[in-house]
């Protein structure tokens, strides 16, 4: 039998023991949790048969921020289930250390976790164990002289532990490392499938959120000790969410246009409740749209990204439980040529990271599922928002203005 059908076989056994280890516990508790992830992986990236004539590999450690999230529970006061997600990308370069393009890896895991709090229960390392796919895709390319690429999913294992230090009740800051093993996909190269090896360590920094109206059992007590509304108290707060965009202009310029953003988009913003009411935050969208030529095709990505400074008005209904939003104010806004899909000779671009002012303006709600953590639905409308480049040496105007949705977590301090 093959190591990836070995890896899915344990994947599987995992799996089916996880409502046993509830068993064990004996539904002594349980208490859900959400845990967004940020950090850097180091990887052990090569080809498993190194092409002699077009090798290359993967950089480490990651070009990119390591960004993951994870779904989970405690069950009874050591063990635990979760399911993560994490996505890496970083370069693929050559022998000569020349960029290739882009490697982007994606992984869905099943975890097991087994804890052993420390000084009172606020230190609690912990160990971790599970499986699940892997998915790695080229793309971005920026060598042309070879043909290949293309994605593959496969079977992989995981295995870590980490550290973390309850600041409140619900809310635990830590340190997380997970060793990712027989992760192993394929890559056209020249027309020739080749296996990568993408073992890797990725360590990232996270903050666990427990939901505690949510938790059962012996755990129950916490979601009752203060009441999951909005207040009057003046509180700073940090918001994380992700989802989609889609560009208000997507016929940019006669010679190129838009396509529909791609990829993940992440919204996050740091803020301050001053009364029951007003409020002001920092808050930054970031995500990837596509340059596309009637002609030509696809011809370059094209970032774009804002970072501004927004007034919040909330008006709490339902007993301060359920606290819808307008929000609005000025900003700046960036965007530059991204990753070609075609040698930048061909399609006659050039230029460099733009800005514009731009203005933000939208509305959203909170629903309140502890006396810190809201749900959060966003959406959010960016205008004005001109940035330039050029097309064979003339300059052309850009409007990649966007309308965004996204959902995530709002989480109070103190």
């Amino acid at each position: 039998m093959s190591s990836k059908h070995n890896l899915f076989s344990i994947t599987i056994l995992l799996l089916v023991l996880m409502p046993l280890t509830v068993q064990a516990n004996e539904l002594a508790g349980i208490r859900p949790y959400l845990q967004p992830r940020l950090g850097f992986e180091n990887s052990f990236y090569n080809y498993t048969k190194p092409d002699a004539v077009s090798d290359v590999r993967l950089e480490s450690p990651s070009e990119e921020p390591h960004i993951g999230a994870t779904l989970g529970a405690d069950l009874g006061r050591y063990w635990g289930i979760e399911f993560a997600y994490d996505y890496i990308k970083t370069n693929l370069l050559q022998t000569s250390g020349k960029k290739a393009g882009d490697y982007a890896t994606t992984t869905w895991l099943g975890q097991l976790r087994f804890r052993y709090p420390l000084l009172q229960d606020r230190l609690v390392p912990y160990l971790l164990a599970g499986g699940g796919i892997g998915i790695g895709e080229f793309s971005g390319r920026e060598d042309f002289s070879f043909t290949g690429g293309g994605s593959d999913t496969v079977p992989l294992g995981v295995v870590g532990g980490g550290a973390e230090y309850f600041i409140t009740d619900n809310i635990a800051l830590g340190v997380e490392a997970k060793y990712y093993f027989g992760f192993h996909p394929e890559i056209s190269i020249s027309t020739e499938e080749r296996e990568l090896t993408l073992d890797a360590v990725g360590v990232t920094a996270n903050m666990r959120v427990y939901l505690d109206q949510l938790a059962t059992g012996k755990y129950a007590w916490l979601g009752e000790q203060r009441p999951a509304r909005d207040k009057d108290a003046m509180r700073g707060y940090l918001s994380l969410r992700g989802g989609v965009a889609f560009l208000t202009d997507r016929n940019a310029v006669p010679e190129a246009s838009f396509d529909s953003t791609s990829g993940p988009w992440p919204s996050g913003s740091i803020g301050m409740n001053f009364n029951k009411h007003w409020g002001v935050e920092l808050a930054g969208d970031y995500g990837r749209t596509q340059l596309r030529s009637p002609v030509l095709g696809k011809i370059t990505g094209y970032p774009i990204w804002t970072i501004s400074a927004l007034g919040r008005f909330r008006y709490p209904l339902l007993n301060d439980k359920l606290s819808p939003y307008l929000l609005a104010g000025p900003g700046l806004g960036f965007a530059e040529i991204g990753d070609p899909d075609q040698p930048l000779s061909v399609t006659g671009l050039s230029g460099g990271q733009d800005n514009s002012i731009v203005a933000i303006f939208g509305a959203g709600v909170d629903y309140f599922i502890g006396y810190n953590v809201a749900f959060n639905l966003e959406v959010k409308r960016a205008a004005f928002f001109n940035t330039q480049v050029k097309i064979n040496g003339q300059s052309e105007t850009l409007s990649p203005e966007f309308v965004s949705l996204t959902a995530g977590i709002r989480v109070f301090f103190p």
